[in-house]
């Protein structure tokens, strides 16, 4: 009787120490993410670094024992690109405006020594102030030349004609790029005498005003047939160009310059050309009978009126004034 009771005893106290053994089994298991987890205030209040570096923040757990997380810097901000000015764009005021090589006295000098004034002008008794508009590209080259307000025909042309062949200027700059820039350039032609009457002033010519102007005076030409002398068609010798007629292809072939214009409209063709070559062997009051374009019998005019005095022609032994006309031709390659 008493075995069986001892058993019974004996199972009762192993199932109170498996009791007690599990409970606190499971109280271990319970405390242990409180002691290894961090709460987000705790994050949340760690040291701020500054922008660009790297550091350690160091965290402190429930139980006071100190944890440390490496925080990573922030991006690099991303490059600031220039924006890049169309080429097509033309500007007409810039932070840097163009410059001629030498400044404005060396654009002046070049345009007084470069612009003759044209024969038939002069003979019409044409002046005044051309007014030229052009474009200074970013590479310096000078395009778009053309006249905003003329005076005669043959007065822009040459005006134009000399703008075009311009040297390359110091392009102009917006921040900091070269651009396309348009600028305006004012020249007077004058012929001697009184000067004329200005005409009633724009808003655009005051603006213009205030650059320095080029005056390309004329002077009277020589009159090769004076009290009305009668000038012949043909004479018993007829005038020579020193050298012959080979000399003369040989000065023009020299001293005629194909002007850029034409070359850029592809201007070619033959003009007539009629002059008077007095009994002194002077050249003047030449003609254009048949012309190709304004460029090429503005050329034309400008070489002959250089021309060295002739020999005259001669009828009945004595020296007279004497018509004669040559052609000129301009031909592109």
């Amino acid at each position: 009787m008493f075995l069986p009771l001892a058993a019974l005893l004996m199972i009762i106290s192993n199932i109170e120490v498996v009791a007690r053994t599990t409970k606190e089994f499971a109280k271990e298991m319970m405390a242990a993410p409180e002691e290894q987890g961090v709460s987000q205030t705790e994050l949340a209040n760690g040291p701020e670094l500054p922008d660009g570096m790297t550091g350690v923040a160091t965290l402190q757990d429930k139980k006071g024992m100190q944890k440390t997380k490496e925080v990573a810097p922030p991006p690099p901000p991303a490059p600031v690109k220039s924006a890049t000015v169309n080429d097509s764009v033309v500007f007409e005021v810039v932070e840097e405006m163009p410059d001629f090589p030498g400044g404005q006295s060396a654009l002046m000098e070049y345009l007084a020594k470069n612009i003759k004034y044209p024969a038939t002008a002069h003979e019409n008794g044409k002046q005044g102030r051309v007014i030229v508009m052009f474009v200074v590209k970013k590479d310096g080259s000078i395009s778009d030349v053309k006249t905003v307000r003329g005076v005669d025909p043959y007065l822009d042309k040459e005006a134009e004609r000399v703008i075009a062949a311009m040297p390359n200027w110091k392009p102009g700059k917006q921040r900091g790029q070269a651009v396309n820039v348009r600028f305006t350039v004012p020249v007077t032609f004058r012929l001697s005498g009184p000067e004329p009457a200005k005409p009633a002033e724009t808003p655009e010519a005051v603006a213009i005003e205030k650059f320095e102007e080029v005056v390309v005076v004329g002077y009277g030409p020589k009159e090769a047939t004076p009290n009305n002398e009668p000038t012949f068609k043909v004479v018993d010798e007829m005038p020579k160009f020193p050298g012959g007629q080979e000399g003369l292809m040989r000065y023009l072939a020299k001293n005629i310059k194909y002007p850029t214009m034409a070359q850029q409209n592809k201007e070619q063709g033959k003009v007539l050309v009629q002059i008077v070559i007095g009994k002194d062997g002077n050249v003047s009051n030449i003609k254009i009978l048949e012309g190709a374009s304004a460029w090429l019998d503005a050329e034309a005019i400008r070489v002959v009126r250089g021309m060295p005095k002739w020999e005259p022609g001669k009828q009945n032994g004595q020296a007279v004034a004497v018509e004669y006309t040559f052609p000129i031709t301009f031909r592109l390659q």
